[in-house]
Order: C-alpha cells, then structure tokens, then sequence
C-alpha cells in the first residue's frame, strides 16, 4: 500500500508575499515520524515586516486521532527547551500548552519578535514533523492545516493532506522453515506484502549457507508482478544437508524503508536415492529341486526391503510346464524381507514348475 503526503501551496491574501511550499513525502506506520517539509525547500517572505511582530504559526490537524503528533525535531538550528523554542540559542518562540502537537491536537507557536526573521522561520518549518504512535494507526488520510501570520492581520494558508503506508513484510517463504526432505534443485523464495527496491536484493542482503556460515554461490532475480525475491543455488545442493536462508532489513521499499522484520529460516535436503535394486538372496524351493511337496509355499528373500505395492502375481508368477500360469496369492514380510507366492490348488504330481521373478519389483 502506498499513499503520499503534499503540502498544497494555498492562495495568499491580497497582494501579501508571506508563503512556503512543501515536498511530497510518505508517512510509513511503525517507522517514526516524517518531516512536512521532507525537501528542505520551505520559501518565507515577509518583505513589508520582516521581523513578524507579533505573528505566529499554527497547524490545525482537522481530521487526526489521539495517537497524532505534531513534534518539533531538534537540528543544528532549532532547540528546546520544554514550551521554548530557540533559533541558533536564541529564543525564537514557544509553543502554546493548549495547542501542543500532542494527543491528535494541533500545534500553535508564538514567535518572539527580537530574534524572528524569514530565515529562522524557515529553520523551523522544516523541523516540524508528523508522527503516529500506534503501531497499527487509523490509516485514514490527515489534513494539517498551516496558517502563518506576519502579525500585521496578514497572514497565508497551506494544507499538508498526510496518507499513510504500511512497512513491507514478508508474506511468505519456500521452503518453509523446517521442512525436511527439500529436493537438492529448489530455489529459495520469498514472497512480499509489496513491491521492493530489486536492487538492494543483494549476496549482502539476502542469501543461502550451510550451518558453519559459509555461503552458498547462486544467483538472485526479482518478480515485479508477483514481488517475489528468488535465489538459484548455482548447483545442486547436498542431500541431507540443513542449510540457513537469511534476509536483512538492508532490503528495501520504492520508497526506501527497510523490510520491517529481517527474517532466518532453515530446511533440510532429501536423502540421496537409493539406485541400487533389491538382489534375491535364496529361494524356496531351490532351482532344480525335486520330490517338492505339493502343497509347497514358494518364497523368495532379497536383499532388503521392496515395494509391495509392485509386489503383485504379475511381478511374481507361477507357471507348468506348458507355460500356463498357476492361480495363487503374494504375500510379504517386511521383517524377513520375504516374498511368497501360495498357490490356490495343490501342485499336480510329477510335474516342473517355474517360478518368475520380473525386474518391475523394486524397492
């Protein structure tokens, strides 16, 4: 969500010159305040009473709530001291105790007419700042009112309109943190509330590490559409291997707010696969075997463990001599790593079977 800020110049009475401008800047929730004059380019001219006798400065907030500041920032010019303002240590005005800038209120200043002119005025403006306190504010645009008066009845009025942002956040990320069995090809990504600054998507800001902190070589491209930041591991990662995914506040907004969460996760690789097949280690009965009972179970042992699901009278068959396959049932056990074929009727006396194994049976 992005939302601006503006001061708008207002006309000016008659043929009085008294006016400043203002910039364009962005009020970010949870990020502190922000200057009304972020550009340094305020303009005031008084040129008829340039020591504003009697005038002064006021900011009516028309629409803020109670978590609304108006503050006055200290600078290399302007200084406090409780309700009194100086220019360079010289009092330069203060600050009315009804009309304070705080609690959504808005913001009156006297100005002390020895030490006033167009260039202290100026110092302060542009140390006025807008802030929120909440953390979650009513995100409701504000209008600041600014009226200045040169204390002749004479005075000009702008608007600052103040809209407002959330920070980004991290939506989401993949792998998720913890997940076990990542194949070793995956990228890592990671999913925005908005759209980021792609170039403080850096080796600096955002990557990917074993656990003793050494990094990961890859690359790191950014999807504007989807705001997604991606890093491709130059090469496949280790199986069965924890690796550290961080990104830093070093990444940034358009607008260049840092991320409000820097965030650390890890996952873990798939084990290597297993590309050795299953060997059958004995059967029953053996090759060739005679004066076998007719009602024998044939049974096969491998080597380890198959998958049952592909253990089926088609990866494990029974047939007679002239070719014509025995009706039976397969069974296994898991802990003797043992296949059997029982056949549904007795062997026919005096007769060769033969027993098929197929190399569909994996494990």
């Amino acid at each position: 969500m992005t939302q601006n800020a503006k001061i708008v110049q207002g006309p000016a009475p008659g043929a009085r010159i008294l006016r400043f401008c203002g910039d364009t800047v962005t009020f970010t929730a949870g990020y502190g305040p922000v200057g009304l004059d972020a550009g340094g380019d305020v303009a005031v001219s008084d040129p008829d009473n340039n020591v504003f006798d009697g005038s002064y400065l006021l900011l009516e907030n028309t629409n803020g709530d109670e978590n609304d500041q108006l503050n006055i920032a200290e600078t290399s010019d302007i200084q406090l001291d409780g309700s009194d303002i100086f220019y360079n240590d010289d009092l330069l005005g203060v600050i009315d105790d009804a009309v304070d800038g705080k609690d959504g209120s808005g913001l009156k200043i006297y100005f002390d007419r020895v030490n006033l002119n167009e260039v202290s005025v100026e110092a302060l403006i542009r140390a006025i700042q807008f802030d929120n306190t909440n953390a979650d504010p009513l995100m409701t645009e504000r209008t600041i009112r600014f009226v200045l008066n040169d204390g002749m009845e004479n005075s000009e009025e702008s608007r600052v309109t103040v809209k407002f942002r959330y920070p980004v956040t991290i939506d989401s990320v993949s792998p998720g943190d913890g997940s076990a069995a990542v194949p070793v090809n995956s990228e890592i990504t990671v999913t925005f509330s908005e759209p980021v600054d792609h170039l403080t998507l850096t080796s600096e800001t955002f990557w990917l590490s074993y656990l003793s902190g050494d990094k990961i070589d890859g690359t790191i491209t950014y999807e504007n559409i989807e705001n997604i930041a991606i890093f491709k591991p130059k090469a496949a990662l280790d199986y069965s291997t924890t690796y550290i995914a961080e990104m830093t506040s070093g990444v940034r907004d358009d607008f260049g707010v840092a991320i409000q969460k820097p965030l650390s996760w890890s996952f873990t690789t798939a084990s290597e696969p297993d590309t050795t097949l299953p060997e059958i280690i004995s059967v029953s009965p053996e090759d060739d075997a005679d004066n076998v009972s007719v009602n024998t179970v044939v049974t096969a042992i491998f080597s380890e463990s198959v998958n049952t699901e592909r253990l089926t009278p088609d990866t494990f068959s029974l047939t007679d001599a002239s070719g014509i396959r025995i009706d039976g049932t397969v069974t296994y056990d898991q802990t003797e790593k043992s296949a059997a074929f029982r056949p549904t009727a007795d062997f026919i006396h005096d007769t060769i079977y033969t027993a098929v194994i197929t190399a569909e049976l994996t494990d």
